[in-house]
């Protein structure tokens, strides 16, 4: 290990003492071991194909546990995953990465928040974790990954789930939780949770600005734009609103409500225009679409 900073020499001892960790002692080894950014340059990957949604490398495989380094360029965002077989883990983020957490429960997949790290952040990951991650900065940004599993696998965090929330399916995957992946890149598909409004209006304005970054003259961005103006998404914002606020317009939900809007702000930055919520209230736009 000469070849590491002294700062993950020591963080691959710690972690090798044991099989099995509890997510706070797996973010007071990271805290101990004191990596910083200048640490995880060797790893960094900030000229990764805009078709990968971030950079993805490997610094140390054991038996039971895996030390990766994401790289993260403005605009650069994980689709929605979990980690596969780890059990245990922990991620370190050097600069104000947004994060986003879900819940899986009863066919249904529902956002249950979306906030942003602060630098140096270290937040525990446990096996049920559905999250998402990206940088909405306009800096670079690297972030430490440790991910573990009492038994030896192959891969760690192998067998992941990637929600493929627009066709509620889910996609079994060996490696990056890339937006848009390629079908040989995909070992199986299977069906999936239904997602809440929120949920599904941000992952396809984030799947539409992707294939933006890939290629601005992508002929999938209109489809995409017209389906979020569509009738479909007017009747599935109008039916989720009604459990948001009652009949009066009062607020019934706030933790949903600024989910809501939260989402509406970035569907009205990929749409370019003023306000998407707006639009959707208008019973006969509704209609109208119905009848096209």
């Amino acid at each position: 290990m000469d070849k590491f900073p002294t700062s993950i020499v020591k963080l691959i001892e710690a972690l090798a003492q044991k099989k099995n960790y509890k997510p706070f002692e797996i973010v007071k080894i990271v805290k101990e071991a004191n990596v910083t950014p200048k640490d995880l340059k060797h790893w960094s990957d900030f000229n990764h194909p805009q078709t990968d949604s971030y950079g993805r490398k490997l610094v140390h495989k054991a038996p039971n546990f895996e030390i990766m380094v994401m790289s993260w360029l403005p605009g650069d965002i994980s689709a929605i995953h979990d980690h596969g077989f780890a059990t245990w883990g922990a991620v370190q983020v050097f600069g104000e990465n947004e994060h986003a957490i879900f819940k899986v429960e009863e066919g249904k997949i529902t956002t249950l928040s979306r906030s942003n790290f602060k630098y140096g952040q270290i937040v525990g990951v446990e096996h049920n974790l559905v999250h998402q991650m990206g940088n909405m900065t306009n800096e670079n940004i690297l972030t430490l990954h440790i991910y573990g599993l009492e038994e030896t696998k192959g891969s760690v965090t192998g067998d992941a789930n990637l929600y493929d929330i627009e066709n509620n399916k889910i996609q079994i995957i060996n490696g990056g939780v890339f937006y848009n992946l390629p079908t040989e890149e995909i070992a199986e598909i299977v069906n999936g949770p239904k997602a809440d409004f929120p949920t599904r209006l941000r992952d396809i304005v984030e799947l539409g600005n992707r294939l933006a970054r890939i290629n601005p003259e992508d002929n999938r961005l209109e489809a995409i734009k017209n389906k979020i103006q569509s009738a479909e998404y007017c009747q599935l914002f109008n039916s989720y609103l009604s459990t948001v606020v009652d009949y009066d317009d009062v607020i019934i939900n706030i933790t949903q409500w600024k989910i809501l809007m939260k989402e509406i702000e970035a569907a009205n930055q990929f749409l370019e225009i003023d306000n998407l919520f707006e639009l959707f209230q208008q019973s006969v736009f509704c209609e109208l679409m119905e009848l096209e």
